[in-house]
């Protein structure tokens, strides 16, 4: 069988912001666990082959559940209705136990199908299809595994977590964990009976023993144990949460594998990212893992791990039947066997890349050697299965697919195929988008004009800042130079008096060629520059048997926004119009000052444009 290969970044840009031009690696092993691969061996030095043919047998609607191999049969166990699927590999045969629920565990040795099921967990034998041999009735709710051995059978079960044995026809009691609620997987060595329940512990019942003792403890609880003659492999999986570039918190899940061995030392064997484990699984020295994604297969002797799949979907187990290895899927619920010859075709699916927004995708650099491998690539603007573009065939010139924020790219093999991906690298650069002003305020603080800006870039560019005025048709920029900061004080001197607009224009043209340079505006209202002091006209005053009675009026070509009157020695009190209102370019006003005996009577008034005006009198009685 002739393969391609390939070598992979260890580094990949899911998100990239700003428009030039980025690279990034389109194949990440550490990503392996969000990659989609289909009848392909891909290592993790980068080495990929067409792998062997997964044949699909069956296709469930309910969920399966549990599975073994007994002389030419596949085994399966369904749940929600108990039933036991017999596969020969030339017809499938169904077994009902309708007064239960779920056909929990299934195990074999060369005289008996022994089959868990629950609730109200009972243990089943069978010597051939529906030829029952025996049952027996546990005290628990569930069986969950069921290890054959030369003395028995070992029985573990749940709610409550026992532990039994089948020997010589008696089904009895052997030991139990009050702290856990379930026995889940067990694993018979010469040094006992290996067990782990729904904590983090590991357990050992030694031979002849009646009580489990902990041998080792891991920081997660473990999903997983299987032995391959002489050490005992444990695999976890743990969940942290980290933030992500937008500062959302995510969560990042990592399957490990360690390695028990019989001193009671643990040893790290690897770790997988973006994965989580269903099942381990030995078969033909090799170490199998079935992930929620793809599996993965370990050879302990060179220490080279590798990825395989049959599409979309992972392994909840696997079993062996006729020297095949077969395996079980999950969502959707289906069987496949391992065929010895190698596949018509191999693709790789790669994750969903994300430009942050809409991006022109470019050429994919450093392939060499295509041969019969051929890439493809589809767009999406948004992530809904009915919005991707249809596939498009890589082309000389690049990426194909319509520019939008998704990209994602296929890569399709034959087992006469051989290609080089070496650096193989993704380049794609932001559509740029206009800038966008979030603010633009012009206020006149008494002869001053101040101007408040705020503006954002989608694409994180650099941005130029404008300030222009117009008083009838032309727009005449304020300065030679754009502005870089955010606020701006003009005196309102620099203008006529007048009716003035104002434009504010933010450009990104510091990150991006002359032709890509894009902007947005935005204009104030009509601005009135005024000069002219308010007029203090028409300034009467009385003075009877010492009350001072003064009146005057205050007019102005703006609104008239303050009046304050002041009897030396000088201290201002402000003075209301006569109706208690300022709504008149006109206001008059009446001031009663009582027990008056003379002095210097000033009036002072502003308006709208900070111009002030003051009259003055010497009152003497």
């Amino acid at each position: 069988m002739k393969r391609f290969c390939g070598m992979v970044f260890f580094v990949i840009a899911q998100v990239f912001f700003g428009t030039e031009t980025l690279f990034f690696p389109l194949f990440d092993w550490n990503r392996i666990g969000e990659y989609e691969l289909s009848n392909v061996i891909l290592s993790s030095t980068g080495e990929a082959t067409v792998s062997f043919a997964m044949n699909f047998l069956y296709e469930s609607d309910l969920p399966l559940w549990s599975a073994t191999g007994w002389k030419n049969f596949l085994l399966v166990g369904t749940a929600e209705e108990a039933s036991l699927l017999w596969i020969d590999g030339k017809s499938i045969r169904k077994q009902d136990f309708p007064e239960y629920q779920m056909v929990s565990a299934l195990a074999s040795d060369d005289s008996y199908v022994y089959v868990g099921v629950a609730p109200s967990a009972s243990l089943l034998l069978f010597n051939g299809f529906e030829k029952s041999v025996a049952s027996y009735t546990l005290s628990s709710s569930y069986i969950w595994d069921i290890i054959p051995f030369s003395r028995g059978v070992w029985v573990l079960a749940g709610d409550p977590a026992v532990l039994y044995l089948l020997e010589k026809n008696k089904l009895q009691r052997v030991a139990s964990l009050s702290h856990e609620r379930h026995l889940l997987k067990g694993v018979w060595t010469e040094d006992g009976l290996y067990c782990i329940g729904e904590s983090s512990i590991l357990y050992l019942l030694p031979v002849g023993g009646t009580r489990f003792r902990a041998v080792a403890e891991f920081s997660d609880p473990i999903q997983d144990i299987t032995f391959d003659g002489k050490n005992l492999y444990v695999a976890i999986n743990k969940t942290t949460s980290q933030q992500s570039s937008q500062r959302k918190m995510t969560e990042r899940s990592e399957v490990v594998v360690f390695r028990y061995e019989k001193n009671g030392s643990l040893s790290f064997v690897f770790s997988l990212s973006q994965s989580r484990v269903n099942r381990l699984f030995f078969w033909q020295g090799k170490l199998y893992l079935g992930a929620f994604q793809n599996f993965f297969i370990y050879d302990p002797v060179s220490g080279q791990l590798s990825a395989s799949g049959y599409g979309k979907g992972g392994v909840r187990f696997f079993a062996t039947a006729r020297d095949r290895l077969h395996m079980v899927s999950e969502k959707p619920y289906r069987v496949f066997q391992m065929d010895v010859r190698a596949a018509s075709e191999g693709s790789i699916l790669t994750p969903v890349f994300d430009a942050g927004q809409k991006a022109q995708w470019g050429k994919i650099l450093s392939l060499e050697s295509l041969g019969q491998v051929t890439l493809s690539s589809r767009s999406a603007l948004a992530l809904l299965p009915d919005l991707w573009e249809e596939w498009a065939p890589y082309q000389k010139e690049g990426i194909a697919s319509p520019p939008n924020r998704y990209l994602q790219v296929r890569l399709s093999c034959s087992p006469t195929s051989r290609a080089s991906l070496k650096e193989v690298k993704l380049s794609g650069r932001q559509m740029n988008q206009a800038p966008k002003i979030d603010q633009f305020d012009v206020m006149q603080r008494g002869e001053k004009l101040v101007f408040f800006w705020s503006a954002s870039d989608p694409n994180e560019d650099d941005m130029n800042y404008t300030l222009s005025v117009r008083r009838r048709e032309k727009w005449v920029p304020l300065f030679s130079s754009p502005l870089t900061n955010n606020q701006l004080e003009l005196s309102s001197r620099m203008f006529p008096e007048g009716e003035y607009e104002f434009q504010f224009l933010v450009d990104d043209a510091p990150s991006n060629p002359h032709r890509d340079v894009l902007s947005a505006f935005q204009r104030s209202g009509f601005v009135t520059i005024d000069h002219t002091s308010p007029q203090i006209k028409n300034f009467n005053a009385t003075l009877v048997q010492g009350k001072l009675q003064c009146e005057w009026l205050v007019s102005d070509n703006r609104e008239i926004v303050q009046v304050w009157y002041s009897v030396s020695p000088l201290d201002w009190q402000e003075i209301f119009p006569a109706d208690g209102m300022y709504d008149s370019r006109e206001e008059r006003f009446t001031l009663i000052i009582s027990n008056f005996s003379g002095g210097y009577v000033q009036i002072r008034a502003r308006d709208r444009s900070g111009n002030e005006s003051v009259y003055g009198q010497w009152l003497i009685p």
